[in-house]
């Protein structure tokens, strides 16, 4: 069937336009501080010092991709129990555990290295200083407003009217051909969270 500007579909890290513009308004807002150390939201997490470049990393560093820390969508024992256990519902604190302990891919703020984790961490810093949703901020602050009616959050395997898509050979995620059977997704893409996390049409993003 040939695919129509209305049909819905994964947006993938397209979503972290959503979290990007959310946190930028609680910037202007004065709730946030994109030179402020992370440390000030995430400091007192017994999990802390584990991350990679913890103590140097800044805001803005998470969300340009500066902060040196690895992905964890790649990381091999993620990705065997992303798929042993496709209905896990996983909570981000379980995703950033992946590159606990690792070496950074550099020093906070000296190169660059895309990565999901940093926007993991983006929303868990979020969601800690509004006390809201990053999903139900979206949804307020840009998915009503600008009418984007046929964007949703990706939260769960079985997603309203989602085109399945084909997953090549020798995908990261070892597997190939369709990404939907029986109306579920072979795999959660509520592991996305705030480095995707939404499905959409061509129509919605290109008004986006």
């Amino acid at each position: 069937v040939a695919l129509r500007p209305a049909d819905r579909m994964l947006a993938g890290s397209i979503g972290k336009t959503y979290v990007s513009a959310i946190t930028l308004q609680a910037v202007q807002e004065g709730k946030l501080d994109l030179d402020a150390k992370i440390e000030r939201w995430l400091g007192r997490e017994s999990w802390f010092t584990r991350l990679p470049n913890s103590k140097d990393i800044t805001l803005r560093m998470l969300m340009n991709h500066s902060s040196g820390i690895p992905e964890h969508v790649l990381n091999k024992d993620f990705i065997a129990a992303m798929r042993k256990d496709p209905d896990r519902i996983w909570k981000p604190d379980e995703l950033i555990a992946y590159i606990f302990d690792a070496k950074p891919l550099f020093p906070a703020g000296q190169g660059y290295s895309y990565a999901d984790t940093n926007y993991i961490l983006v929303g868990m810093i979020y969601e800690r200083v509004t006390k809201k949703t990053v999903y139900g901020e979206v949804e307020r602050r840009i998915l009503k407003p600008l009418k984007l009616e046929r964007t949703i959050p990706s939260d769960r395997r079985t997603l309203p009217e989602v085109i399945t898509g084909y997953s090549m050979p020798n995908s990261p995620f070892g597997f190939e051909g369709r990404v939907i059977t029986d109306g579920k997704f072979i795999i959660n893409p509520q592991m996305e969270w705030t480095g995707g996390g939404f499905a959409s049409t061509a129509e919605d993003l290109a008004r986006w």
